[in-house]
């Protein structure tokens, strides 16, 4: 495992379909209002304001995602983080789904889940924590998680599911 703490973050590739979509829906919006012969200061106020919001959407997916830490791991959400303890932690598990689906050439979901559970059984997604950010490395993926695995055990709960 690297030097802690260990960020994971949205994909490169990701954040390119994001921005994509982001300039189609903002050039359709811009296109429909003129094509409506709406005034060319309701059309400037409406395309600028949803450029500003897909700006402002696009920079805070670039703070998602998971970082772990000696402490423990921190969910980095769109409207704030969350902090879990590594003794907090009751199960680390990882689903293979077998499949990543693709979107115009883009992988837009993870083959791998990686989840944990809490103490109030509550399972949480670790986000951007998949084999994506391993440049679809399954190798490099597996051992990062073995390593966050045996971080876990050391300082895990007796009573936590190995």
């Amino acid at each position: 495992m690297r030097e802690l703490p260990v960020s994971y973050r949205i994909p490169r590739e990701l954040m390119r379909y994001a921005v994509m979509v982001a300039v189609l829906t903002t050039a359709i919006l811009g296109g429909a209002l003129w094509a409506t012969l709406v005034a060319a200061e309701i059309l400037l106020v409406a395309v600028l304001v949803a450029a500003a919001a897909w700006i402002f959407i696009l920079v805070q997916c670039r703070s998602i995602g998971t970082t772990v830490t000696k402490g423990g791991i921190v969910r980095n959400g769109f409207f704030g983080d969350q902090q879990i303890a590594w003794p907090d932690i009751t199960e680390l598990a990882i689903k293979d789904r077998s499949a990543g689906l693709r979107v115009y050439g883009f992988q837009v979901a993870s083959r791998y889940i990686v989840t944990i559970s809490i103490r109030d059984r509550q399972r949480k997604l670790l986000l951007f924590l998949d084999e994506r950010a391993f440049g679809h490395d399954v190798h490099a993926f597996t051992t990062e998680l073995t390593a966050i695995g045996a971080l876990w055990e050391q300082h895990r709960q007796p009573d936590a599911a190995p």
